[in-house]
């Protein structure tokens, strides 16, 4: 389903699974975000994971995380394809 806020899609109602804690019970990929200011922003977007009522969790351990932790937000990276 798309993202609250319309620039992104959202998983919702899952349980773990694939490396995921399993208190981790939604994930959010997110378009990209320009740089502004002093951000470096997502260019290539990004991925948060919450729990079942909506708080930031760290994906391995399933523990919430702070505003400013830096796995709240990870950046999704891409790499131009391979020339053969």
């Amino acid at each position: 389903m798309p993202a609250q806020n319309g620039r992104g899609f959202r998983y919702v109602g899952g349980s773990g699974g694939h490396g995921l804690d399993a208190r981790v019970s939604e994930v959010r990929i997110m378009d990209p975000v320009p740089s502004r200011g002093q951000s470096s922003g997502y260019t290539g977007g990004y991925v948060t994971y919450s729990n079942a009522v909506g708080q930031s969790v760290n994906p391995h351990t399933g523990r919430t995380v702070a505003q400013a932790d830096p796995i709240r937000h990870i950046p999704i990276t891409l790499h131009p394809p391979s020339q053969r």
